[in-house]
């Protein structure tokens, strides 16, 4: 199994962050006013940011999102399904901080299915 992680959020138009592509025109125009749809991943720094201030994160998404796609890059299905229904997901992943290490797994298991 080989994975990737994004995730896509809204955020203020005026937090300076990166839109996904074709927001400034057609895409966009369905938003609602001032806001802007954003790579979670390529606005790391951001969101990292907001996580620490709001939930006292250590360890940016991004590295998150990395810790989670190499443990289980080269897993079965089988094992990471496994992984995905264990409670304790996050302390058997090196690196990964995130509390719902275990559903991310559990997405990326449903989209290799």
């Amino acid at each position: 199994m080989l994975s990737y992680i994004d995730e896509f959020q809204f955020a203020g138009s005026d937090a300076g962050v990166v839109g996904v592509p074709n927001s400034d025109s057609d895409f966009g125009a369905g938003y609602a006013e001032g806001k802007v749809l954003m790579s979670k991943r390529v606005n790391a720094d951001y969101y990292s940011k907001m996580m620490a201030e709001k939930a006292g994160s250590t360890v940016s998404l991004d590295a998150n999102y990395d810790a989670i796609q190499n443990h289980v890059n080269g897993m079965s299905i089988a094992d990471a399904e496994a992984l995905s229904k264990d409670e304790k997901a996050v302390d058997a992943v090196s690196s990964a901080t995130l509390v719902d290490t275990a559903g991310y797994v559990g997405v990326l298991v449903d989209a290799a299915k």
